[in-house]
């Protein structure tokens, strides 16, 4: 009988420090977004804007170098290619 009362004693003592893990992660959990909107620097909103802007402006910019690149100097030069691969006329 000493060592049921043992393992139930056991098991709800488990079961309880689950349950305070499982507390202690949800406080956790909703602390930090509070922490973040409690933050008046506005670091994270200006920073990640800027950041944002860089990246789209750098991508365009090179976008618009790689179609200038094929439109002037590969799709002419692989044209040309093709067309002379098709009008081969053999030795």
């Amino acid at each position: 009988m000493q060592k049921l009362s043992n393992k139930i004693r056991s098991f709800f003592a488990a079961g309880k420090a689950r349950v305070m893990l499982v507390v202690s992660v949800f406080l956790a959990m909703f602390s930090r977004p509070k922490l973040a909107l409690a933050n008046r620097r506005g670091e994270n909103f200006i920073d990640s804007g800027f950041k944002v802007l860089i990246v789209v402006v750098l991508a365009a910019v090179l976008l618009a170098g790689l179609y200038l690149l094929f439109a002037d100097l590969i799709m002419p030069m692989l044209e040309e290619r093709v067309t002379e691969l098709f009008n081969y006329t053999g030795p």
